[in-house]
C-alpha cells in the first residue's frame, strides 16, 4: 500500500490503517512524543504524518526506532531473516525527512534495536529547539518491531509508565505470539481495550 505525503511516496505493509488515524485524532491534544517500533518503508508512520498535516498539528515529536542491516529477525518464536536492508535504511530515512521537511513537527529516526532505544532513552529522548529539552512521555505507541512474546513484553512494561492519560498504546500482527499475556499486564496497569482493525491483525488500547 502506497502512502503519499507531501509527494513523497512511502510504503506500507498493510492496509486496514483506521485505528492509527484515529489514534492520532483522539490524541492530537495530548502532551508526549509518538513513537513507531519497526518503521520498515516508512508507510504507516507516514499515515500518523499524513492525519497530523491533515489535522493542522504544530510541534508534535515523532520518534522511530529500526536497526534495518539485514540482521536476524524475530518472530513466531523463531529467528529468520528479512530484507531489512540497509539500503532500506537510506531510502526510507530520505524519504520520510523529505516528506516533513516543511511540516512543523519534530521526526527523529534512531537506527538502533527496541532493546537498545530503551536502555538508551529510558531517562528521556533529547530534542534540540532553541534550548535541549528531554522527552520522556508518550501520546502514542505503535508497536510494530519483532513480533515475539519477550520483545512485546518488555516493550509494554516500558511505554506504559510512560503514557500521558488518555495516551494511546497499538499492537501489530497480534496473532503472532500470545497477546494475551500482554493484556494481563495491561489491564492490570489502567490500560483498557478499545478496538481492533477488521482483520484483527491490529490492537488499540487507551491509558485511563
Amino acid at each position: 500500500m502506497d502512502v503519499v505525503v507531501n509527494g513523497i511516496v512511502l510504503q506500507a505493509d498493510g492496509i486496514e490503517y483506521d485505528i492509527l488515524e484515529e489514534a492520532v485524532e483522539k490524541t492530537a491534544l495530548s502532551p508526549g512524543m509518538i513513537c513507531e517500533i519497526g518503521t520498515r518503508m516508512g508507510g504507516s508512520i507516514g499515515i500518523v504524518i499524513k492525519k497530523i498535516i491533515e489535522l493542522s498539528l504544530v510541534g508534535k515529536k515523532i520518534v522511530c526506532v529500526d536497526p534495518w542491516g539485514d540482521i536476524d529477525y524475530h518472530d513466531f518464536e523463531r529467528v529468520w531473516h528479512l530484507d531489512y536492508t540497509n539500503t532500506m535504511k537510506r531510502e526510507t530515512m530520505a524519504r520520510l525527512y523529505a516528506a516533513v521537511r516543511n511540516v512543523p513537527l519534530d521526526l527523529n529516526i534512531f537506527v538502533m534495536e527496541d532493546w537498545e532505544f530503551m536502555e538508551r532513552f529510558k531517562d528521556g529522548v533529547p530534542f534540540y529547539n532553541k534550548a535541549k529539552t528531554l522527552e520522556n512521555q508518550y501520546s502514542l505507541v505503535f508497536i510494530d518491531g519483532p513480533h515475539c512474546l519477550r520483545n512485546v513484553e518488555e516493550e509494554t512494561e516500558f511505554f506504559v509508565p510512560r503514557m500521558v492519560s488518555g495516551g494511546y498504546i497499538i499492537y501489530d500482527n497480534v496473532d503472532h505470539y500470545a497477546h494475551i499475556e500482554i493484556e494481563k499486564y495491561l489491564f492490570s496497569n489502567g490500560v483498557k481495550f478499545l478496538s481492533s482493525s477488521a482483520g484483527e491483525s491490529r490492537k488499540a488500547y487507551i491509558k485511563e
